[in-house]
């Protein structure tokens, strides 16, 4: 038995890479970033259903908040595994999130926005608020994470070959399943600089006594993100790439090299 895990950032430029060498890549089992509920959805894509009508039933039953960055994000990853599945019905996929995990998700985005409005209009950061929503994302994230762990972990010994997609957090399965399995990592869409929330909350979840000042940098630089680059420019990966042009030019010289 083994397990790969592919790691890949929201950026549909890192969906295109990850698609690409899916298409040359033998599993059994594939492992889908998406809810478990989803599961039952993608049986009719994987059998033949329009990708057009396969995203007008998701979109009826509310599944994700917006179709448009769904399919924007996760479209040729299962469009390619509709492929797969053409090629080789044996193959299995399969969806491990754990349901409530997506909903929760959806929940911590809508507090992000709601304090990220306030800070941008008032020009004050209620950083107790912050701290609260950071601290409960992190713990309920962990929770979600183990249930998900325990269900890969399932999968690994029923199947040879098993291929986890997932996001960052593909790095928290890796080290808690090297010991038990053998298991590669694998990523995608390098380098990368993690958003100001992204460290924001790596910050929080490594350091025994929060730095304040710290904090408060990293919020006022999630809100320029937001509003100088997630609002101005047409799509995740264009408002992206503008940041880190503006404000981590080091990428730029490290991908020349």
């Amino acid at each position: 038995m083994k397990l790969s895990i592919w790691v890949f950032p929201r950026l549909r430029k890192a969906s295109l890479q990850l698609s690409k060498s899916l298409k040359s890549f033998f599993a059994d089992l594939i492992l889908l970033p998406l809810p478990k509920r989803f599961t039952v959805f993608l049986k009719d894509l994987f059998n033949g259903a329009s990708y057009k009508l396969f995203l007008e039933k998701i979109e009826e039953e509310k599944i994700f908040h917006s179709i448009n960055v769904f399919d924007y994000l996760y479209g040729e990853i299962l469009k390619t595994c509709r492929e797969l599945k053409s090629i080789n019905p044996k193959i299995v996929l399969t969806c491990y999130k754990e349901n409530e995990n997506i909903l929760f998700q959806v929940q911590s985005a809508v507090k992000f926005s709601i304090l990220t409005f306030k800070a941008a209009s008032t020009g004050k950061i209620a950083l107790n608020e912050w701290i609260n929503v950071l601290n409960e994302n992190l713990k309920k994230t962990e929770k979600y994470l183990n249930k998900e762990l325990k269900f890969i972990e399932q999968q690994i010994n029923q199947y040879d070959n098993v291929l986890c997609l997932a996001g960052f957090e593909g790095k928290y399965y890796f080290q808690r399943l090297k010991s038990k399995f053998p298991v590669e990592i694998r990523y995608f869409a390098l380098p990368y600089h993690f958003t100001p929330l992204e460290i924001l909350s790596a910050v929080l979840n490594i350091q025994e006594k929060p730095n304040f000042e710290k904090i408060v940098q990293l919020i006022k630089s999630h809100i320029d993100y937001i509003k100088n680059y997630i609002l101005k420019y047409s799509n995740l990966d264009e408002a992206y790439e503008k940041w880190v042009d503006e404000n981590a030019s080091w990428i730029n010289v490290w991908r020349k090299t």
